[in-house]
């Protein structure tokens, strides 16, 4: 970027005009005997002189560090083609493209100060230059191979948060439908998200840490959600200090994450105001006649983008980590909303770590198939199930806690395979915990531990259920599910019972019920070798400390 020579040429030959003004002047205070216009005559021209000085000294500066900035961009650009870090080529390409503009913005602006005489602070573009020289040091730096995904991320986190310096930011952009290009969000701007926007095959999302995303109010097909179809790519990259916030429209936090003096965040029962993420795959899923491929839930039919399922369970959607999905699952259709998280048929090429659902209307996160792995996962307040398991999903997931509310169903709802594909879950250090309200269900006869439906199969080790009261229960639905858990197709291990304080206890037999009608398992029996009842504190769950970050942990 060079700035426009010619006008500041045209500014510096004012000096021309100094000294004939100077001499004007004294011959005025002189006719008039006027010391005191003599003197800010005087005064004017000085500050004039300083002006012109310190303008081209600006002007000076700033070229040579934006041109040093872009001098080390291509350099990097070249390194990371060989070796990214782990971190997608697409997504450094871009985030570096980003950072070329935001430094040609910053000189166009300097520039144009220059062009009116106007002294320009570069201490700034200054501090982003040491800052970035420190970022790439620091990752070319690393020689450790299982250290170079963490020093990639951390490198292209830290350049998006440069990019956030540059640019002024403040703007609420609005975005709607299909994405037809690559898209690069800036942290300090606030998305809207106008009905349901998509980003389509061969399509990517690029979200850095401390972005604010709002959903626009609407129901049924006008609802807002952001829709990742199969192909398409989201690399949202949120750091505990900085998370990427997914609210509604009316939500008064501010671009910074944070509210102003005298603001309260809104409640845990404020549900339902938009709709939710959603990210779909070409992973395996068992569905209905074995199809291939199905419509997820909540996008109609005759939008091809909600077609999930396919055989790659190797597929990549990208990168989800520290993300928070509040106030979401807006209606769309008669007792039907949309999940906080929905994951169909993503693969397990896929990073999911560090996500929060608060106070969503419908469940809170819902694996449909696919094998992704997901880890430190946290669901609070939802209106329905906390975490949601459907149509054979294979992974794993891994540290994770569901906190209820007077308005949730149940902790967990499985269900298993709808065709002839099967699949099984791993659930491993979870905490489910309770609502309960002078010693009953807080939301009544529905706020329930765990239901085991359809097929389920899967299984369950250092599960933790605590502050339950009667008659919440951990339930083996039907026939299909006693079966299977007589075949070892689902099982429970290392499971933790924490009554709760004050309340009559549960004893182990009164939560593992076995409803099947007929040919019954010994679910309730065997609960005394896979189940204990130990003192709050003492249970094998999830590790709370890796959650510290999230809304619940600052409101409790």
């Amino acid at each position: 970027m060079s700035f426009n020579q010619s006008s500041f040429n045209l500014m510096k030959n004012n000096r021309l005009f100094i000294v004939p003004i100077l001499t004007i002047g004294m011959l005025f205070a002189g006719c008039n005997n006027n010391e005191d216009e003599l003197t800010r005559l005087r005064d004017q021209v000085s500050t004039l002189q300083s002006q012109l000085n310190d303008a081209e000294t600006a002007k000076t500066t700033a070229e040579a560090t934006v041109a040093s900035l872009r001098s080390q961009v291509t350099s990097l650009t070249q390194d990371l083609q060989s070796a990214s870090g782990g971190i997608p080529t697409s997504v450094v390409e871009a985030t570096l493209n980003q950072f070329r503009n935001a430094l040609d913005q910053t000189a166009e602006l300097i520039g144009k100060q220059v062009e009116l005489g106007k002294t320009s602070d570069v201490t700034q573009l200054e501090k982003v230059s040491n800052e970035f020289k420190t970022l790439v040091s620091s990752y070319k730096e690393t020689t450790d191979i299982s250290q170079t995904s963490n020093a990639g991320m951390k490198l292209v986190q830290g350049i998006q948060s440069l990019i956030s310096d540059l640019v002024a930011g403040g703007e609420n952009i609005t975005l709607s439908g299909v994405l037809e290009e690559d898209t690069s969000l800036i942290a300090g701007n606030t998305y809207i998200l106008d009905g349901r926007v998509i980003v389509p095959d061969g399509r990517t999302i690029i979200i850095p840490a401390g972005t604010i995303i709002k959903g626009a109010p609407g129901t049924g097909a006008n609802a807002s959600a952001l829709l990742i179809a199969r192909g398409g790519k989201i690399h949202a990259l949120g750091t505990k200090e900085r998370p990427i916030i997914f609210t509604y429209q009316a939500d008064p936090i501010q671009a910074d994450g944070t509210y102003a003096e005298g603001v309260s965040a809104p409640g845990i029962n404020v549900l339902g105001q938009w709709g939710g993420l959603i990210v779909l795959g070409k992973a395996p899923g068992s569905f209905k006649n074995d199809e291939s491929q199905v419509q997820i839930e909540g996008i109609p039919t005759d939008d091809i983008n909600g077609l999930y399922g396919g055989n790659d369970p190797a597929d990549n959607s990208g990168i989800i980590q520290y993300i928070s999905i509040r106030h979401g699952g807006s209606d769309i259709g008669e007792g039907n909303e949309i999940n906080g998280l929905t994951l169909g048929s993503v693969g397990n090429q896929t990073v999911i770590q560090n996500v929060e659902v608060i106070a969503n209307k419908d469940d809170g996160i819902e694996f449909f198939g696919g094998s992704v792995n997901a880890s430190n996962l946290f669901v609070w307040g939802q209106g329905d199930d906390g975490l949601d398991i459907d149509q054979a999903y294979s992974g794993t997931i891994y540290n994770s806690v569901v906190a209820l509310t007077n308005e949730s169903d149940h902790g967990l709802e499985i269900d298993g395979p709808e065709g002839s594909l099967e699949g099984s879950f791993s659930l491993i250090n979870t905490t489910i915990i309770g609502a309960v309200d002078n010693c009953q269900p807080a939301g009544g006869e529905k706020t329930e531990i765990a239901d085991f439906r359809s097929n389920a199969m899967g299984s369950l080790d250092k599960v933790a259920f605590k502050h339950f009261v009667s008659p919440s229960d951990v339930e083996l639905d039907k026939e299909d599910v006693s079966s299977n858990y007589k075949k070892r197709k689902l099982t429970f291990s290392n499971i933790d019972i924490v009554n709760s304080p004050g309340c009559d206890p549960l004893g182990l037999s009164a939560i593992f019920i076995d409803k099947a009608e007929t040919n019954k398992s010994s679910f309730s029996e065997d609960a005394l070798n896979f189940a204990e009842i130990v003192e709050d504190g003492k249970e094998e769950g999830a590790n709370l400390v890796e959650f510290e970050w999230t809304q619940w942990a600052h409101r409790n």
